[in-house]
């Protein structure tokens, strides 16, 4: 049989590269990188396309390179592992500029959006510089300076600030959370599938998460907490280089396993609490200081902010269990880039809706904003209320979904200037109404997901609000997965 070779032309947002077969159907290939010419198996029919798996690669593209880790491909937890980590960047740019393109394309019948590069790209370790962007596809656009968001009557443009990259190409999750099967092993699920790969390690898990992962694999107590559990959490606390793990169990804790997590305790100097969740029974938390009648929200995990020129140095706490994102170092940027958005904007009272510990609000309401926020998760609340109690800051928080915040908010007749919208994967389609209906000028939208973003930025420009800034955050390198920060205005 004649081998198949197709040529890739670039790879899309799933991590996959595509290319055309010899009948012109698409081909959806992994593990591939734009101008390779590949073999391949096909693995499964569509209509439109075919999955397909690489053989061999004929002429590899100079971008690629050889992954870190040996599970890459079995694992079903990074996609770009065989390119340079500033290509990933690039495929990332490309993506993210596309898109942007076609939305704004798609709504240009009353004036005319031009997309430009900004002069002043996002200042973090691993950016796209200006000298790289002559090399993508776009790369010849116009250059305005950031902030010039309006032109003519009939013409405006987008501030596209590319994609900020990691500090930390490796070795950057704060959080990871491993799979058990029956037979007790430990891992990550093979891509696309629920089977397991079992793992002794992962390359992303920071250092002070990642180096107890082979040791819970290897110790007697964690052995049998593993036996009885369904997934493996550890969290590392940057701010007093602590942890904390969590075994999510199949059955309800016994004596034997408080007895476990207790002498695993001992073994483990930087652990603060062992937690035994059974999922519709309360938490089992055994604590290092001995006080096991805490609950797992009375524990505190702080990590510190330096704030750079924005707010000065702070430090956030959050309860184990809550949200926070996983990149501590590349959200510092994040948060620094949205706060000079919201001082640009000229805003003053600023909503945050799914506020969380107060990632957003806290700095903002140190320099001065008049800040409000809700979010759908008690402990997230509480943690919010803590962080501005802390720093004595005046902002209001309150526990709600996003489209009954909204309303609890009209019915008050609050007034807000900027509304700061980072909502879960599925997006904010449900509270979008409310939000065209109030009076709110601006918008700063921070997604983790573009197909929602994309989704959710169509039904806002449909009711007048304008792209005004965008910018991407590697937030989470070696996959294909990446934040994504837009400012609206109407």
């Amino acid at each position: 049989m004649a081998e198949k070779i197709l040529e890739i032309e670039k790879v899309i947002s799933n991590g996959c590269g595509l290319g055309r077969m010899s009948d012109g159907k698409i081909a959806m290939v992994p593990y591939v990188l734009p101008g390779e010419l590949v073999s391949y198996r096909i693995i499964r029919q569509h209509k439109d396309y075919a999955e397909c798996l690489p053989l061999d690669i004929k002429n590899a593209s100079p971008f690629r390179t050889d992954p870190l880790c040996s599970h890459f491909g079995q694992c079903g937890g990074c996609d770009f592992q065989h390119a340079t980590y500033d290509f990933q960047l690039t495929i990332k740019n490309e993506f993210l500029h596309d898109q942007l393109s076609h939305l704004l394309n798609m709504h240009s019948e009353t004036h005319s959006p031009q997309l430009r590069v900004s002069q002043a790209p996002i200042p973090a370790a691993g950016l796209v510089s200006e000298s790289d962007v002559s090399n993508l596809p776009y790369g010849d656009s116009p250059r305005h300076a950031a902030g010039s968001f309006n032109s003519r009557e009939n013409e405006f443009t987008v501030i596209w600030q590319g994609v900020a990259g990691s500090p930390k190409h490796f070795h950057y999750r704060q959080r990871v959370r491993l799979h058990i099967d029956e037979r007790g092993e430990v891992g990550f699920f093979r891509p696309g599938s629920n089977i397991l790969e079992p793992v002794s390690g992962c390359p992303l898990a920071s250092a002070e998460t990642g180096f107890l992962i082979p040791f819970l694999l290897e110790s007697v107590p964690a052995r049998r907490l593993l036996d009885i559990s369904r997934e493996l959490e550890i969290l590392s606390s940057p701010g007093d280089n602590t942890g904390l793990i969590v075994f999510h169990t199949r059955r309800k804790p016994r004596a034997g396993d408080l007895v476990a997590a207790r002498e695993l305790l001992s073994e483990l100097i930087p652990v603060k609490a062992v937690v035994l969740d059974t999922e519709g029974a309360l938490r089992q938390t055994v604590c290092a200081d001995g006080n096991d009648e805490l609950t797992a929200a009375s524990i505190i995990l702080p990590f510190s902010a330096p704030g750079g020129q924005n707010a000065g140095g702070y430090e956030l706490t959050y309860e184990a269990g809550g949200f926070s994102q996983v990149n501590h170092e590349l959200n510092q940027v994040l948060v620094n880039v949205l706060i000079d958005w919201v001082r640009e904007s000229g805003a003053q009272r600023v909503l945050d809706m799914y506020c969380g510990m107060g990632n957003f609000s806290i700095p903002l309401a140190m320099l001065g904003y008049k800040v409000s926020g809700f979010d759908q998760q008690r402990s997230s609340v509480r943690s919010a209320e803590k962080n501005s109690a802390r720093y004595g800051l005046d902002c209001n928080f309150f526990r709600s979904s996003a489209a009954g915040g909204m309303k609890i908010l009209a019915e008050r007749g609050a007034k807000f200037d900027l509304l700061i919208i980072d909502p879960p994967r599925m997006g904010c389609k449900e509270s979008i109404p409310a939000i065209i209906a109030g009076d709110c000028r601006w918008i700063v939208y921070v997604s983790c997901d573009p197909a929602t973003l994309f989704r959710d930025l169509a039904m806002f420009l449909e009711h007048g609000f304008r792209l005004q800034k965008a910018a991407g955050f590697d937030m989470f390198p070696q996959t294909r997965h990446l934040e994504t920060m837009v400012m609206l205005g109407r």
